[in-house]
C-alpha cells in the first residue's frame, strides 16, 4: 500500500533538484575539463630497447663566470678562455664511433646565451640504450682551456689568455658550468604535450676534472579521450635525468688518461622507463555519475516509505476509531478540548496580569502627578458633589396615597348569591375553549416526543439537517398553542372580574367589593381555573425542558460529527492520540525492560542458591565420611 505525503513529496522535490543541479555541475566539469581523468603511472627497468630522439634543442650549456661575469664581457671579444668540445659516441657490440659535433649559438628563445650542438653531421638521431644487444650511444662535453691541449683538443686559438686568467675565471665565486636538458611530459589540464628544460650545474675547480654522467630517463605517455568512442595518442620523451659528480686530478687525467679538461660530461640512457596512461571520462560515463548520483538519493526513499506506512498505520486508527469506536474518539476531543481551553486559560491569565501591572503602574505614575493638585481638586470636586446632591433631592416628588371614601349601605345592599350564581355561570363557560387548547397542547407535546425519539433512532437515513428543521416546526407550533391556551384562560377571567368588579360597583359598595373578592377566591380555588393553570404550566415546562434538553442532545451530536470531519481538528487529535500512544509504549517498554532485569537478578539470586546449597551438601557428606571413618 502506498500513499503519498508531504514528508515523501518534499523527498521528491530535494531529490529531482539535487540530480538536476549534480548534472548541470557534471557538464559544466566536463566542458571545461575540470574533471579529473583516470591516472595510472608506473616505472619498470628494460633491457630492451631504450631511444629518443635527438635534437639540436636537446642539450645545451655554458659556462657561467659568476663574479668574473663583468670581466667576461669585457674581454671576450679580444680573448679567448674556455674551448667546447662534443662528440657523438656510438658503440654496437664490438664496433663503435666517436663523432664531432659542431658547437653554435642555440637560436631558441628560452635559450638564449647557451650553446646548442648540431645534430646534422650523424645519420642516427636518437639517443638509445639497449643491454641485449649490446648497443649504447652517448653525448660527450668537454670543456677545455684555451691553451689545453690533448689526445682530443690538438690546436690551440690564437687569442687565448693566460693560464693564469683562465685559471682565475675557473676559480671564480659561483663559477660553473650550466646544463638545460629537455624535458616533455603531458598537462592534463591543457591536454598538451608541453616542452620545459631542466637545469644542471657542475662546480669546477682549476686544478681537478670534474667527470659528470647524466643519465636521461625515458617517459611513455598514452593519452586515451573521446565523447563516445575514444582514441589514444602516445608521447615519448625524456622526463628526468639523474646526476652524478666525480672529481679527479686534473694533471693526473692528462698524464695518465690523455685527457687535460677542466669537464667531462657524458649523457646516456637509463634503463628505467616510465610508463603513464591517462583516460579521460567518455559522456556515457558521465552520465553514469550522475545516474549513480541519483540511484543513491533514492536509497532515502527508504525512510519516505517508512513514513508513508506510519501515516497509513495512522489512518487506519483514526478511521477505525471514528466509526467503531466514537465514544473513546469523541472522549479524546473533550480531553483535547479541555487541555486547548486550560491552555487558553493560562494565556489569558498572563495577558491580564500583564495588564493588571501596566494599569497599577499608571495608576501609580497618575497618583504622583496628582498629589501637588490634589488637595484642591478634592475639595472642589466634594463641594461639586454635595450642590448636584441637594440638587437631586429637591427635584424628587412626594406622593401621597389617596384613599377613596366607602359607605356601609353600598356594601349592605348587594348579596353574596348573586356573586357565586355569575362566577359559577362563568366558570361554566370558560374550560370549553380552554380544554380544548390544552388537550391540542397535549397532543403536540406527546407528537413532538414520540417524533424526536423516532428521529434519533433514524438519524443516519433521513439526515441531521431535516430532523432540526422537523423539530424546529413542532416547537414552533407547540409554542402557538401554549400561547393559545394563555391569551383564552387570560380572557376569560378578564371577562369575568370586568362584569363584577366594575368602577363604578366599587366605588359604591366598598364593602360588598371586598365581600365579593374574598367569595371568588374560594370559588376560584373551587372551580380550577388556578389549579388547572398551575398543571397547566407544569406540563408546559416538562415538555419545554424534554424539547430543550432533546434539541442539545442533537445538537451536541451535530458538533461532534462535524468536529469528526473537521480535518484541522482531526489532525491536531491524531497526534495527541499518538503522543499519547507514544508515551504508553515507552512506559511499556520501560517496564518490560525492568521485568528483564529482575528477571535476570532472579535466576542469578537461584544458581547462587542453588550452589550454596549444594556446597552445603558436600560439606555435609563430607563430614559425615570423617565421622564414620573415626
Amino acid at each position: 500500500m502506498k500513499k503519498g505525503t508531504l514528508f515523501g513529496f518534499v523527498l521528491s522535490i530535494f531529490v529531482i533538484l539535487t540530480t538536476l543541479c549534480y548534472f548541470i555541475y557534471i557538464i559544466q566539469q566536463y566542458a571545461t575539463n575540470q574533471i579529473e581523468p583516470n591516472f595510472r603511472s608506473q616505472s619498470f627497468i628494460n633491457d630492451g630497447e631504450i631511444d629518443i630522439p635527438l635534437n639540436s634543442d636537446l642539450v645545451a650549456f655554458k659556462f657561467d663566470y659568476g663574479d668574473n661575469t663583468d670581466l667576461y664581457k669585457a674581454n671576450s671579444k679580444n680573448k679567448t678562455y674556455l674551448v667546447y668540445y662534443a662528440f657523438f659516441y656510438y658503440q654496437k657490440l664490438n664496433k663503435y664511433d666517436n663523432i664531432m659535433l659542431p658547437v653554435f649559438e642555440c637560436t631558441n628563445s628560452k635559450l638564449l646565451g647557451f650553446y646548442c650542438l648540431d645534430l646534422s653531421v650523424i645519420t642516427n638521431t636518437t639517443l638509445i640504450l639497449n643491454t641485449q644487444e649490446n648497443i649504447l650511444s652517448q653525448i660527450q662535453l668537454y670543456t677545455y682551456g684555451c691553451l689545453d691541449v690533448d689526445n682530443l683538443k690538438k690546436t690551440v686559438p690564437d687569442n687565448c689568455a693566460t693560464q693564469k686568467e683562465i685559471d682565475h675565471m675557473v676559480n671564480g665565486i659561483n663559477a660553473a658550468f650550466k646544463l638545460k636538458l629537455l624535458t616533455s611530459q603531458y598537462n592534463t589540464q591543457t591536454q598538451e604535450n608541453e616542452h620545459n628544460y631542466r637545469n644542471v650545474l657542475i662546480y669546477t675547480v682549476a686544478n681537478q676534472q670534474i667527470v659528470t654522467q647524466i643519465k636521461a630517463q625515458k617517459q611513455i605517455t598514452s593519452v586515451k579521450q573521446g565523447l563516445i568512442v575514444q582514441t589514444q595518442t602516445q608521447y615519448s620523451s625524456p622526463i628526468s635525468y639523474t646526476q652524478s659528480d666525480q672529481p679527479i686530478d686534473r694533471t693526473y687525467a692528462a698524464n695518465y688518461i690523455g685527457i687535460a679538461s677542466y669537464n667531462c660530461l657524458v649523457m646516456y640512457m637509463d634503463e628505467i622507463v616510465q610508463q603513464i596512461q591517462i583516460q579521460y571520462p567518455s559522456l556515457p560515463q558521465v552520465f553514469a555519475f550522475i545516474n549513480s548520483i541519483f540511484t543513491f538519493l533514492m536509497l532515502l526513499g527508504i525512510l519516505g516509505r517508512a513514513v508513508s506506512q506510519f501515516s497509513i498505520k495512522k489512518d487506519f486508527f483514526i478511521l477505525f476509531l471514528k466509526n467503531q469506536y466514537q465514544d473513546t474518539y469523541l472522549q479524546f476531543m473533550k480531553e483535547k478540548q479541555i487541555q486547548n481551553a486550560e491552555k487558553e486559560k493560562g494565556k489569558e491569565k498572563y495577558v491580564e496580569k500583564n495588564q493588571q501591572t501596566f494599569a497599577q503602574n499608571c495608576y501609580a505614575q497618575q497618583q504622583k502627578q496628582n498629589q501637588i493638585l490634589g488637595i484642591q481638586g478634592v475639595e472642589e470636586g466634594g463641594g461639586e458633589e454635595i450642590k448636584r446632591f441637594e440638587e437631586k433631592e429637591s427635584d424628587r416628588k412626594i406622593y401621597v396615597p389617596n384613599f377613596r371614601s366607602k359607605y356601609k349601605h353600598c356594601l349592605d345592599s348587594e348579596t353574596a348569591s348573586q356573586f357565586n350564581s355569575n362566577i359559577i355561570d362563568k366558570d361554566n363557560q370558560q374550560p370549553k375553549g380552554f380544554g380544548v387548547a390544552v388537550v391540542q397542547s397535549d397532543e403536540l407535546s406527546n407528537k413532538m416526543q414520540h417524533d424526536c425519539s423516532n428521529h434519533e433512532n433514524q438519524n443516519d437515513k433521513y439526515g441531521l439537517n431535516n430532523v432540526t428543521q422537523q423539530l424546529n416546526t413542532q416547537i414552533s407550533k407547540f409554542y402557538q398553542a401554549q400561547d393559545s391556551v394563555i391569551q383564552q384562560y387570560q380572557q376569560g377571567h378578564g371577562e369575568l372580574l370586568n362584569s363584577q368588579f366594575t368602577e363604578e360597583n366599587y366605588q359604591c359598595y366598598p364593602y360588598k367589593s371586598s365581600l365579593l373578592q374574598s367569595q371568588f377566591k374560594k370559588q376560584s380555588t373551587l372551580v380550577s381555573p388556578s389549579n388547572y393553570q398551575s398543571k397547566l404550566q407544569q406540563q408546559i415546562k416538562k415538555s419545554v425542558s424534554l424539547n430543550t434538553q432533546i434539541v442539545k442532545n442533537i445538537e451536541e451530536k451535530m458538533k461532534n460529527m462535524e468536529n469528526i470531519q473537521n480535518k484541522k481538528f482531526s489532525d491536531k487529535l491524531n497526534e495527541f492520540i499518538f503522543k499519547m500512544r507514544q508515551s504508553f509504549q515507552k512506559e511499556k517498554r520501560a517496564s518490560w525492560r525492568i521485568k528483564k532485569k529482575l528477571a535476570q537478578t532472579n535466576r542469578v539470586l537461584n544458581k547462587q542458591v542453588i550452589g550454596y546449597i549444594e556446597l552445603r551438601q558436600r560439606s555435609l557428606v563430607f563430614e559425615k565420611s570423617n565421622y564414620a571413618c573415626l
